[in-house]
C-alpha cells in the first residue's frame, strides 16, 4: 500500500471481498471518489427479485478476512460499511452476477454464448465475439485490490 498511498486518486474502484483491505483501503488512500463493486449476495432474503437498497441485508461479517464463501454476502456487507463509514463521496453497485476465484457455478462465459447463439452468429462472427469478451480475474493476494485509476 506505501507505494500508492502518497498520491490523491481521482476515483478508487474496489472489488475486494475481504473487509480487512477494504477499511485498511479506505483508511490509508486518498481519493476524489470511491466505487465499491458489491453483490446482490448481500441481501439478507432471496425470495424478492429486483431489491433496492432500501432490502434488509445480511449481518456484517465481524472479522477481517472471510475464511470461505459461506461467508461471502456477509463479508461483502462489511466492505460496505466501511466504504459507508469513510469520510469520502462513494457509490456502491451491487451486482447480480460476479464470476471469478470461488464461483463454482461456471456460469461466467454462459450468457455472452448464449448472446452469441441467440443472434444467429455464423461460426466466423461467434469466434470474433468470444475474442472480443476480456475477463479480469482478479484474486486476492494476487493483484492489488482496490484496482487503483489516476484519471
Amino acid at each position: 500500500m506505501a507505494a500508492v498511498r502518497a498520491r490523491r486518486w481521482d476515483a478508487v474502484i474496489d472489488v475486494s471481498r475481504q473487509p480487512g483491505q477494504v477499511r485498511r483501503a479506505v483508511r490509508e488512500l486518498t481519493t476524489h471518489h470511491w466505487a465499491f463493486v458489491s453483490s446482490g449476495n448481500v441481501y439478507a432474503d432471496f425470495s424478492t427479485v429486483e431489491q433496492n437498497e432500501d432490502a434488509l441485508i445480511r449481518a456484517a461479517l465481524e472479522g477481517e478476512v472471510m475464511k470461505d464463501m459461506s461467508s461471502y454476502g456477509e463479508a461483502k456487507v462489511a466492505c460496505e460499511t466501511a466504504v459507508r463509514g469513510a469520510d469520502i463521496t462513494a457509490t456502491i453497485v451491487r451486482s447480480g452476477l460476479i464470476g471469478g476465484p470461488g464461483d463454482w457455478s461456471g456460469r461466467s462465459g454462459y450468457w455472452p454464448w448464449r448472446f452469441a447463439r441467440q443472434a444467429g452468429l455464423t461460426d466466423e462472427e461467434e469466434r470474433k465475439v468470444r475474442a472480443a469478451l476480456y475477463f479480469h480475474e482478479g484474486r486476492d493476494g494476487s493483484v492489488i485490490s482496490p484496482v487503483l485509476f489516476a484519471v
